[in-house]
């Protein structure tokens, strides 16, 4: 767009040298003072205005600097497939409550590239391992959890619905489907949350469902407080 505005201006050296100005100008100025030049538009001279497009653009458009400028707003993401384990306080269920050979179907592959495509949101140092025991495929699993801006779940999360019929819940199968099976792209307020880690987790969606489900099939929900895991683990 400036090779356009030098056309233009009939390649005039004095002109040339202005805008050459008025954008090295505009990289240095806050991103609220290049919102107000697009805010008071009717007062701005049009080769400000029009290389002040072009810079916010380029800091990523207008929504992104809107973003950046408001208070991040903590996200609140829903966890599923977390597990019990020693030294978590929370009433997670074992996997094994959860199997059903065959219930994603035809819709297996979709689901499972969709587990693996999430966006990152958080990294461990250590790895997971599966926690069905005897499991031949069932080290290193995963070290990051994944999110689509409203679940949030544990990168090896794919290996337990692969390997061992994990079934998922409803509403969570329904968002994958409403998405086209694709995680969808963080819209700007989303993607500042994500790079400074500005969410919650609401854990009471999968607790309640995975007791549910737990004690509907065979009554093995209703064990594994914390109090007993803790003493389990000495």
């Amino acid at each position: 767009m400036v090779a356009g505005l030098v056309a233009w201006l009939g390649h005039d050296p004095r002109q040339v040298n202005k805008i050459r100005d008025i954008e090295l100008k505009l990289r240095s100025v806050s991103d609220r003072d290049l919102l107000e030049i697009l805010v008071t538009k009717n007062q701005s001279e049009s080769r400000q205005l029009s290389l002040a497009v072009m810079e916010v653009d380029r800091r990523g458009g207008e929504a992104a600097l809107r973003a950046r400028l408001e208070p991040i707003r903590r996200a609140v993401l829903k966890p599923i497939g977390f597990w019990q384990g020693c030294g978590s306080d929370f009433d997670y269920p074992q996997p094994e409550w959860l199997t059903q050979p065959g219930w994603a179907n035809a819709d297996a592959t979709s689901v499972l590239a969709y587990l693996r495509t999430g966006h990152a949101c958080r990294r461990y140092l250590g790895y997971d391992d599966c926690r069905f025991p005897g499991c031949t495929d069932g080290d290193r699993i995963g070290s990051k959890e994944f999110t689509d801006g409203e679940w949030v779940w544990p990168e090896g999360l794919g290996h337990y619905v692969e390997r061992h019929s994990i079934i998922l819940p409803g509403e969570f199968c329904a968002k994958m489907r409403q998405s086209g099976w694709a995680v969808p792209p963080p819209n700007p307020q989303f993607a500042l949350q994500l790079r400074y880690h500005a969410f919650d987790y609401d854990r009471s969606f999968w607790i309640d469902w995975s007791l549910k489900v737990g004690r509907t099939r065979s009554g093995i929900g209703q064990k594994g407080s914390t109090a007993q895991r803790l003493k389990e683990c000495g």
